[in-house]
């Protein structure tokens, strides 16, 4: 039988299981039900969301900020963008700041009024037929199209932008965005980088050398002399026609969301080094702690925009 996945923090589990108890047992999942002693918790989690045919998110503050639910969302965002039968609800119950791009999901929104918002979800779940109500959006045009965030880059082509962040949940199309702006604002081809756990600044020099095909660092090279590889690379990139699009930055954050130091000189090396009339992309699932010296035009739905 079909079920519903609750997603939930760990301060919410009461009003999750009240939830639970609405649905009945049969029809949804729940950790505190579920979950055996001895179960690998990371693999028991996505092995559920995905045999689950609805999501639903208790979207608190404290939910948003739990590195369980983020996983969870991942993975249920993952599961939404294969299957098209896949129903994700957000569900808000305080005054937390809900992501945008979790926006077309919400379908009950009743901050303070737990009670309602255990009505109105049991409402979708059991509606007639079993299934809730498509949105009305198209899930192409969410993840692909992104015409708004387009042209909200093209009304900053003149502000002298040095970097641009798109962040947001896995498979909104940050990649996509990015290529697309690089051909339809900057008419560039994009040169992307996606970062690993394994970078380090000889990996990133040596990469960035040779997709700018130059010489690459010698043996033994010092890191001001890999620092100086890099830019050198990055802004020869720059002047062959390139957008340079370091994707993926989550993988090399800490956990307060800092770079490691090697990218922070990277980054800072390359706005002191010329008037850029091309930026650099950034894009990352987590929201990166930039560089203090730059400052923040705009944000735009996934976009950010700083110079110097």
């Amino acid at each position: 039988m079909s079920y519903a996945f609750i997603s939930h923090s760990s301060e919410d589990k009461a009003l999750a299981e009240q939830l639970a108890q609405s649905l009945e047992k049969e029809r949804v999942w729940f950790d505190v039900w579920d979950l055996n002693t001895g179960d690998l918790i990371p693999r028991k989690l996505a092995e559920s969301i995905y045999d689950s045919k609805w999501f639903i998110l208790l979207a608190s503050q404290k939910a948003m900020e739990s590195r369980w639910v983020r996983y969870e969302l991942n993975i249920a965002i993952m599961n939404w963008i294969q299957d098209n039968e896949y129903r994700i609800i957000v569900s808000r119950i305080d005054d937390c700041q809900v992501h945008p791009e979790l926006s077309p999901f919400l379908y009950v929104d009743c901050p303070g009024q737990p009670n309602r918002a255990i009505d109105e979800i049991v409402k979708l779940i059991l509606a007639e037929g079993g299934g809730i109500v498509k949105p009305a959006w198209s899930k192409k045009s969410q993840i692909v199209n992104r015409f708004k965030e387009i042209a909200a880059i093209e009304d900053v082509t003149n502000e002298g932008m040095n970097f641009i962040l798109l962040w947001g949940l896995y498979g909104i199309g940050k990649t996509v965005l990015g290529e697309r702006a690089a051909s339809q604002v900057f008419n560039s081809h994009v040169s992307r980088f996606p970062l690993t756990r394994t970078h380090d600044l000889l990996r990133l020099s040596l990469e960035l050398s040779a997709r700018a095909k130059r010489q690459l660092p010698p043996p033994f090279a010092s890191d001001e002399e890999l620092l100086t590889q890099s830019v050198d690379s990055i802004n020869q990139l720059i002047d062959n026609g390139y957008i340079v699009f370091f994707d993926d930055i989550e993988q090399i954050l800490d956990e307060e969301g800092k770079f490691p130091d090697f990218v922070t000189l990277l980054l800072e090396k390359c706005h002191h080094s010329r008037e850029y009339n091309i930026p650099i992309l950034l894009a990352s699932t987590r929201y990166p702690n930039l560089l203090p010296s730059l400052k923040r035009l705009s944000h735009k739905s996934i976009i950010e925009f700083y110079y110097t």
